[in-house]
């Protein structure tokens, strides 16, 4: 399916397909296409896996310059219009330069049922580790 797609836009692809042993051993930044997630996280928390400089999993082995300077300072900026200024930014380099075919970012919105008080939005990205607020209606 994957090489079906890429082929649409132009690019060939031949899928090798590994175990999960094999996929995640010692060669597992070395692929030449790989696979990687983190749809569940905003943008910097994302590239802290991806591609920032000190990645967890660089994957497309990913080194700009720019790219750094602007995402170490959007980390250490504690101004939300500032950082958004910043997280755009890094965001166009990705885009330009990066090595990640990058399909979206996901918006996600947890809920709770109307038996349960204490609910309250929350804009981390551990919004459904937050509990020591919640509880049933009705209960002590």
């Amino acid at each position: 399916m994957l090489a079906e797609q890429a082929k649409r836009i132009g690019v060939a692809l031949r899928v090798k397909q590994v175990d999960l042993a094999t996929f995640q051993g010692p060669q597992r930044n070395d692929w030449t296409l790989s696979t990687g997630a983190r749809i569940d996280a905003p943008f910097l928390a994302s590239a802290i896996h991806t591609d920032a400089p000190f990645a967890v999993a660089n994957k497309t082995h990913f080194n700009d310059p720019r790219f750094t300077e602007l995402f170490l300072a959007a980390m250490a900026q504690p101004d939300l219009e500032k950082r958004k200024a910043l997280v755009h930014q890094v965001q166009r380099i990705h885009y330009e330069r990066g090595g990640l075919l990058i399909w979206g970012y996901a918006e996600l919105l947890d809920s709770v049922t109307n038996r349960v008080d204490g609910a309250a939005g929350e804009k981390s990205q551990f919004s459904t580790w937050r509990f020591e607020k919640l509880r049933l209606k009705g209960s002590a």
